[in-house]
C-alpha cells in the first residue's frame, strides 16, 4: 500500500485513475493525427519526410520544457541552488540515453506515419518481451515462467494484428492505412527503445548518487535533439522517405511551414498541424503526470489495471470519427482479436509475484538505488501509440519516474557485472 503521506481520498484516486485513462487514450489518437497531418498524402509520387522534422521539434519543445521547470526549481524552491549543485553530471550515460531515444523517436515518427493507430498500440506491447530478452541478455535478470509465457502471447498477438497488412495492399484512399513497410520500420524502433528503458533503469539504481528526473530530462532531451541529426542522411533510403539528398535541407524549412498550417509542397495536407502538435504535447505532458499521481498515491497494479482498460478503448476509440475526423479508421475484427490476445497475454505477464502489492521496492522513488539479492521481473505497462506506458517516445524516454520504469532486480551489481557490462556495450568504461 502506498506510504502515509501519499494517502489521497478514494475519490480523489479514482479521478486520477479516470484521467489517467483518458489522457493515456487521447495520447495516442493525438500521435497518429500529428503524423497524418506532418506525412505526404501521396509519399510515391511526392515524397516528403516532416516526420523527422517533427519529430526533433517534438523533443526541442520537451527540453525547452524541462529547461523551465530547472530553473523554476533552482530558483524559486527552498535550497534550490543546492540541490542544483548536487546534481551529477554524467556524460557518457546521459549521451547513450539520448541516442538510443532518438533511433527509437525517429523510427517511430517515420514508420508510425505509415501504420494505423489501432496497429500502432499492438506494436508497441512488443517492447515488454524485446526488454524481458534484453534484460537476460545484458542484465542477467530472472523471469517467471508465466511472465516467459505472457511475452510469447503478446508477441503472437501483434503478428497477427500485421498480417493483413503483408497480405493486402494499402487503401490508398484512407489517411491512416498500413503499410508493410510502415510496419517493419514502426517495429524496428522497439529494439531502441526497449535498450533506453533497460539502461536507464539500471544505470541510475545503480548510480553512487541520486539524478534528479528533469535534471536528467534536460540533458537527455539536449542529446536527443543533437544526436537526432545524425539520422538525416537516412532519410535518402527508400522505406525512411527516400528523399535526395539536395531536398533534406529544405524539409526543415517546408515543415515549419506545414507547422503553420501552409501547403509548401505536393501532396501536404496540413490544415491544423500545429494545433495538433501541440494538443498531442499538451496531452502527452498530462497523461505523464496523471500517470505518475496514480503511482505515487495508488501503487504500480493500479496503474496496471488502468492501461489494460486504455488499451482496447484506445483500440476502438481510432474507429470514432467523431474523435478522428478523417483520420477515421474502419473497424477491424482482425484487429479486435489481436487486442483480446495481446491483452491477455499481459494480464498474465503482468500477475507475476514480482508485481505484487507486497512489494516495498514498488514505492522507492525510481532513481533510488537499489540492492538486493533476490532476482525478479521487471513489470512493465501497456504501450499505446506516440509514448503510452511503456513510453516509446522521447519525453517519457527520459523519465524514468513513469510507471513503466518500476524496478527490475538483478542479483549481481557493481564493477564487473550488469550494469558494468550493459555500459561497456554501449561505449566501454564504468558509470561515473
Amino acid at each position: 500500500m502506498p506510504r502515509a503521506e501519499d494517502a489521497v481520498p478514494p475519490l480523489t484516486l479514482l479521478l486520477y485513475c479516470i484521467i489517467m485513462i483518458v489522457t493515456a487514450i487521447l495520447n495516442s489518437l493525438s500521435y497518429k493525427k500529428m503524423l497524418n497531418a506532418y506525412k505526404s498524402q501521396d509519399p510515391v509520387n511526392h515524397p516528403h519526410n516532416y516526420e523527422f522534422y517533427v519529430n526533433e521539434l517534438n523533443v526541442l519543445m520537451y527540453f525547452l520544457t524541462a529547461l523551465g521547470i530547472i530553473y523554476y526549481k533552482k530558483h524559486f524552491t527552498p535550497h534550490g541552488k543546492h540541490w542544483f549543485n548536487s546534481q551529477t553530471f554524467y556524460t557518457r550515460q546521459f549521451f547513450n540515453m539520448g541516442l538510443l531515444d532518438s533511433a527509437a523517436g525517429f523510427l517511430s515518427c517515420v514508420g508510425g506515419a505509415f501504420v494505423g493507430g489501432a496497429v500502432q498500440s499492438l506494436i508497441n506491447q512488443t517492447t515488454i518481451p524485446m526488454t524481458l530478452m534484453l534484460s537476460k541478455i545484458f542484465l542477467q535478470s530472472k523471469f517467471t515462467k508465466r511472465q516467459n509465457l505472457g511475452a510469447l502471447i503478446i508477441v503472437l498477438g501483434a503478428v497477427f494484428s500485421v498480417l493483413p497488412s503483408f497480405l493486402h495492399p494499402p487503401d490508398a484512399s484512407s489517411r491512416s492505412s498500413t503499410t508493410s513497410t510502415g510496419v517493419v520500420v514502426f517495429l524496428l524502433s522497439v529494439v531502441p527503445g526497449a535498450f533506453s528503458n533497460v539502461y536507464k533503469e539500471y544505470a541510475f539504481k545503480t548510480s553512487e548518487n541520486s539524478v534528479d528526473v528533469y535534471y536528467m530530462t534536460t540533458w537527455v532531451s539536449l542529446f536527443q535533439i543533437t544526436t537526432g541529426m545524425l539520422f538525416l542522411p537516412t532519410q535518402s533510403l527508400k522505406a525512411l522517405g527516400g528523399i535526395p539528398w539536395s531536398e533534406m535541407g529544405s524539409q526543415f524549412v517546408d515543415g515549419t511551414y506545414c507547422t503553420m498550417g501552409i501547403n509548401a509542397r505536393p501532396g501536404d495536407d496540413c490544415e491544423g498541424a500545429g494545433l495538433i502538435l501541440l494538443g498531442y504535447v499538451v496531452i502527452n505532458f498530462l497523461y505523464n503526470i496523471f500517470s505518475l499521481l496514480v503511482v505515487k498515491h495508488g501503487s504500480a497494479s493500479l496503474s496496471v489495471i488502468a492501461a489494460a482498460v486504455a488499451l482496447p478503448l484506445t483500440n476502438m476509440s481510432f474507429s470514432a470519427k467523431w474523435l478522428m475526423g478523417r483520420d477515421y479508421e474502419p473497424f477491424d475484427y482482425v484487429n479486435l482479436l489481436s487486442t483480446l490476445v495481446v491483452l491477455s497475454g499481459f494480464i498474465l505477464y503482468s500477475r507475476s509475484d514480482a508485481a505484487s502489492d507486497e512489494d516495498p521496492d514498488l514505492w522507492t522513488p525510481r532513481t533510488r538505488k537499489i540492492e538486493t539479492s533476490k532476482p525478479k521481473g521487471k513489470t512493465l505497462t501497456l504501450a499505446a501509440a506516440g509514448g503510452s506506458m511503456a513510453y516509446l517516445r522521447p519525453r517519457s524516454d527520459s523519465d524514468p519516474t513513469t510507471p513503466g520504469y518500476t524496478p527490475i532486480m538483478v542479483a549481481k551489481m557493481g564493477k564487473g557485472g550488469t550494469v558494468d557490462r550493459l555500459n561497456q556495450s554501449m561505449q566501454g568504461g564504468s558509470y561515473g
